[in-house]
């Protein structure tokens, strides 16, 4: 079982931030308040951490909307078939005006990058993210160095 101390405020790295506003969409009837969905966000930088953070708000959101965004994660793979090197492992959720934690076990790579979808209700949306910089303590490797230590005692 692997462990990590979250709790500690010095364990954490803030890494990236940004709000996000949906552009209005042509008609003929102001009244109806039209607009864009936001697009794919792509954030501009590599992690390499197994345990990420995320913080999103919403102004304007109704007050029953819990949902914020999916969270994929690429990697480089190498492949190019339709110029696109990039493989997506796995989608998470996170929601609005709470902490919810990314937790990758498996890793593909040295880094990944993330890709996230905001649902169309939103027109307006602000991230935070931040990676789990602490120690990591797994209990099998515990155990493991626990009986290679005593394995010179046995006759």
């Amino acid at each position: 079982m692997t462990s990590y101390n979250v709790s500690n405020l010095n364990n954490w790295q803030s890494v990236w931030n940004q709000s996000f506003t949906a552009e209005p969409a042509p008609g003929d009837r102001p009244e109806l308040e039209r607009f864009f969905p936001l697009p794919e966000i792509s954030v501009p930088i590599q992690l390499s951490s197994g345990l990420l953070t995320f913080y999103a708000t919403s102004q304007g959101a109704n007050p029953k909307w819990k949902f914020a965004a999916n969270v994929k994660r690429k990697y480089v793979t190498g492949l190019t078939v339709g110029g696109n090197p990039d493989a997506v492992v796995d989608s998470k959720r996170i929601f609005l005006n709470q902490f919810s934690m990314l937790r990758y076990p498996v890793s593909f790579g040295l880094s990944y990058s993330l890709l996230i979808s905001v649902p169309y209700w939103h027109r307006q949306i602000s991230l935070y993210l931040w990676e789990y910089t602490g120690p990591i303590i797994d209990s099998v490797d515990q155990k493991l160095d626990l009986i290679l230590e005593r394995l010179p005692d046995l006759p």
